[in-house]
């Protein structure tokens, strides 16, 4: 930013400082220059000087949306980010990260209706993941971010980012998890049941600045739970003479059975045919 003007009249007494270029606080904050005001003496060596420092404090317009960083593209068995920056923290060791658009980054838009272009990731999770664990950590930033550490000054307007589950969620979205205000950590609230369900989740979440006006970013992130082999076969018996109780006289001594095993014992006369229906088994 300059002002120089060398032929003033001496009858104008008031000045006006106009910008030459766009202004933009991101690049450059501020601007500082120096006023002189000279008389018209006619011998030079005599003439007076006065110099006015000016400061110019560009003042901050809320110009950006935050941009949502997934992170790692995919991590390892032990949930260690892979070609990660200092991000690992972000995840559970026990889940998968997996980024399924490009760019990276998705700002500007305000709800998740058009979700073709949103930025998504997926995420699997095991189903006896437990109640209260940190899944993954969703962050956003804010090009017009100022850091709140350091001194106020005027013009500067602190940015927070916010973040939230999208009203567009279904309600098993919030009945299972739940999305940290300030620090976007997904949690699950509610016990996981592969066999159950559901089985998956559409999890659409957005970031939100504290901009005049806010500005908003979206996410939209895919939960996949995981089956885990928690179940062991249960085998049922359907047959004629079927009795309640195992009669101790038919237990063959070399075969030990657990302590938890109830066995089913069944009768059949010794005259009876092969090929006779004896009893069906399912698992």
């Amino acid at each position: 930013m300059e002002f120089q003007h060398t032929n003033i009249p001496r009858q104008i007494k008031r000045l006006r400082l106009l910008s030459r270029v766009l202004l933009d606080r991101e690049t450059k904050a501020e601007h500082k220059l120096i006023l002189v005001a000279a008389d018209r003496s006619e011998q030079t060596q005599s003439r007076c000087t006065t110099q006015l420092p000016i400061v110019i404090v560009v003042r901050e317009v809320n110009e950006y949306a935050p941009e949502f960083d997934i992170g790692p593209a995919v991590t390892t068995e032990s949930g260690r980010a892979v070609g990660d920056n200092n991000q690992g923290n972000r995840l559970h060791p026990a889940v998968s990260l997996f980024s399924n658009t490009n760019p990276r980054s998705s700002s500007g838009l305000s709800d998740v209706k058009n979700t073709d272009q949103l930025l998504t990731a997926t995420i699997d999770i095991p189903e006896n993941m437990q109640l209260g664990s940190r899944i993954y950590r969703i962050l956003a930033t804010d090009k017009d971010y100022i850091k709140t550490s350091e001194p106020p000054q005027a013009g500067k307007q602190s940015k927070i980012v916010q973040y939230a589950v999208a009203t567009s969620a279904d309600l098993n979205v919030r009945r299972f998890f739940r999305v940290g205000t300030d620090d976007g950590w997904i949690t699950l609230i509610h016990q996981l049941d592969y066999e159950v369900g559901p089985r998956s989740f559409l999890m659409p979440v957005v970031a939100t600045d504290t901009g005049r006006p806010p500005k908003t970013g979206s996410l939209r992130i895919f939960l996949r739970i995981i089956d885990v082999n928690d179940e062991a076969p249960v085998i049922e018996v359907r047959g004629l003479g079927l009795l309640p109780h195992m009669h101790t006289g038919l237990q063959t001594p070399d075969i030990p059975f657990p302590s938890t095993f109830n066995p089913q014992t069944l009768t059949v006369k010794e005259n009876m045919p092969p090929g006779t229906f004896v009893a069906k088994v399912s698992l």
